[in-house]
């Protein structure tokens, strides 16, 4: 294990994902938080679905000093696990309350992020009942324009395009995004489904076409950001993209670190300290950006910034955390504790930081 995360792999602090952000901005914006089994904690940093393709990879050696890269395997086998253990607590049928139903389209999601699709499809069976219940009978595939549907029923209409997009029935799919109104909670996750489609089947101009449309209704969030940028090849257009999505609504922690990669891919030093610190101001229990933090602040560069930084902002309590853990990497813990004794005194209060700080105080008594 690399010595940058020698001291964070330590730390069990979890977060939750929520659905709209386990699918990837496609389902469940806007809906309340739900209970989750402890396997579904802490994928918010998991690898992101590559079925677009992924930005190009760093060189290999700035990769190893700068930390590992974001999203780089296509599954995580932790989805599989989340998929089944929360698949346990629901009911053998589907329950009216809508909290099921939004418990039944993580499972669904969690399943096509493991690549599980024929699980995915055998959950997602009783949903499709639902939307057929409020069809009187009929096809939803003809007759989605036809309904009076609140915004849950067109978020599971999306969920199955995406379904269905997963297995190659594209058609299938853009026959139902296609009634989907803009108007929906979840109207981003149409034009994600209906853009990765045509980016898939080489249709650009269609692609270009709809991401318009989406931008003309203010229907673009930071995950549609994110999905374009996995459309460029360019690495100075993908950092230009995801400069985007880091600005945008309902930024994500994956949105961030990836952001951080390009720069440091690109060797914008400055940018990538300066956004990785901002970033964990937003989200100060992500270990995956701390990690990044301190392995930036280890080369010349990063180091020489954040000690200035230091000197002009020395109530930064982020910048007193890293100065600190890269004290420990020097064998140097009275230091570090020093210096996170310091950003406690400045109010500096996250779980992360308490646990690291604890980790240090063991290292000084081991001496």
């Amino acid at each position: 294990m690399s010595v940058v995360f020698w001291l964070i792999a330590v730390v069990s602090a979890v977060q939750a994902t929520s659905l709209y952000d386990a699918s990837e901005g496609r389902v469940g914006y806007g809906f309340p938080e739900i209970a989750l089994s402890p396997s579904c904690f802490e994928l918010a940093d998991a690898s992101v679905d590559t079925q677009v393709s992924s930005p190009k990879k760093a060189d290999s050696s700035v990769r190893i000093e700068a930390g590992e890269r974001t999203g780089t395997k296509s599954m995580d086998s932790g989805w599989g696990s989340c998929a089944h253990d929360l698949n346990e607590l629901l009911s053998s049928e589907l329950s009216p309350k809508p909290v099921l139903r939004q418990q039944r389209m993580y499972v669904v999601t969690a399943f096509l992020r493991a690549g599980d699709i024929d699980s995915a499809f055998q959950t997602f069976e009783p949903l499709l009942q639902f939307l057929q219940s409020h069809t009187n009978g009929e096809n939803h595939l003809k007759h989605t324009s036809e309904q009076a549907w609140t915004d849950e029923h067109w978020s599971i209409v999306i969920l199955e395009a995406w379904l269905l997009s997963r297995v190659g029935l594209d058609q299938e799919s853009l026959s139902l995004v296609k009634h989907v109104p803009s108007t929906t909670l979840d109207a981003g996750g149409k034009y994600i489904v209906e853009t990765n489609i045509r980016h898939r089947r080489y249709q650009f101009r269609q692609r270009n076409r709809i991401w318009k449309e989406g931008l003309s209704s203010s229907s673009i969030k930071a995950w549609n950001w994110w999905h374009k940028a996995q459309w460029e090849t360019d690495t100075q257009l993908q950092l230009e993209v995801m400069g985007q999505a880091v600005k945008a609504p309902h930024s994500n922690v994956i949105h961030h670190q990836q952001y951080i990669d390009l720069l440091v891919d690109t060797k914008n030093w400055e940018q990538a300290m300066r956004s990785v610190v901002d970033a964990l101001s937003l989200f100060p229990e992500s270990r995956g950006l701390f990690a990044k933090a301190v392995a930036i602040a280890q080369r010349e560069e990063g180091r020489l910034l954040l000690h200035d930084w230091y000197t002009i902002f020395p109530e930064h309590t982020k910048v007193l955390m890293i100065i600190g853990y890269c004290e420990v990497l020097q064998g140097r813990p009275v230091d570090a504790m020093n210096k996170f004794l310091e950003a406690e005194q400045l109010g500096e209060s996250s779980t992360l930081f308490r646990l690291l700080k604890e980790q240090v105080r063991s290292l000084i008594n081991q001496d």
